[in-house]
């Protein structure tokens, strides 16, 4: 058997032979777990996946970002280097600044916790790009 927990992100299929099959049906992040039968009986697994638009050069989620302050982030596959990240309130006033190392694809977490609930502008610059989101924080 297999289960995601966010059939709007991920389907996961059980097929014949016995193949795994994951869909994507939409953007975001999901968890999938696999119950399977063996000889000694009977064992579960998860694993996570992320469901991204290749098109997009910067994914910032979960959005609204929750009280526990956690934002990922997670650059497009050409992206190699140093990532500053800066958060401004909607009075324009720099709340926040960090720089990350990114590479391929990866996924960093940035810890928010200490901004408060509200509206942000989020400003991604990398090499002669920058890149504006807005977020919202409960």
């Amino acid at each position: 058997m297999a289960v995601s927990s966010d059939p709007a992100v991920a389907t996961a299929v059980i097929g014949s032979g016995p193949i795994l099959t994951v869909t994507s049906t939409g953007l975001g992040t999901a968890t999938v777990k696999v119950t399977a039968q063996d000889v000694d009986g009977q064992t579960e697994t998860s694993f996570t996946v992320t469901c991204r638009d290749a098109e997009q050069t910067v994914d910032l989620y979960p959005v609204p970002v929750k009280k526990d302050g956690v934002l990922n982030i997670r650059m497009g596959e050409q992206v190699n280097g140093t990532v500053e990240l800066t958060l401004y309130s909607m009075s324009n006033a720099r709340v926040f600044r960090q720089e990350l190392q990114m590479a391929d694809g990866q996924v960093r977490t940035v810890d928010i916790s200490a901004l408060g609930a509200g509206n942000y502008r989020v400003v991604v610059k990398y090499k002669n790009e920058e890149i504006t989101r807005n977020i919202s924080k409960l």
